[in-house]
């Protein structure tokens, strides 16, 4: 659909983003994750496409606070598509809902985590720059 809309400007959800089933919803696999970011970055291309990185505590096995096994992922994502087009979401009642971290903790796997391999600027994208441009909000 980018290809076919360039001057639209497009956010997809997360690329590993649970799945939903006939039942309850659910964490994609490694195998079914892994094939989500690779039809997510074969749209890096496409320079109208913006990436909702969201509900991260819910495709991760790891624990509050860092969530260590989302890292490789934001890399690769940020690798992809630069912090230009990355805006951070809580998807926060899913979260609590699943007793998967505070919105501290969940705000924290990118402002304090990611900032520790991303630039600062690259951070502030992701969490207000790139969404603020993208939905055209008043700053």
């Amino acid at each position: 659909m980018p290809e076919q809309s360039p001057k639209t400007s497009q956010a997809i959800p997360n690329p590993a983003h649970p799945i939903k089933t006939d039942g309850p919803v659910k964490s994609p696999t490694r195998s079914e994750r892994e094939a989500k970011i690779k039809a997510m970055e074969s749209l890096a291309r496409f320079k109208n496409v913006t990436v909702k990185v969201s509900s991260l505590p819910l495709i991760s096995s790891g624990n509050p606070p860092e969530y260590d096994d989302l890292h490789p992922i934001i890399k690769r994502v940020h690798a992809a598509f630069g912090a230009d087009r990355l805006m951070w979401g809580s998807d926060q009642t899913q979260i609590m809902g699943k007793n998967r971290g505070s919105y501290a903790q969940n705000a924290d796997i990118v402002r304090k985590y990611a900032a520790a391999y991303l630039p600062a600027g690259d951070v502030q994208k992701m969490m207000h720059d790139t969404a603020t441009r993208v939905f055209k909000w008043p700053v």
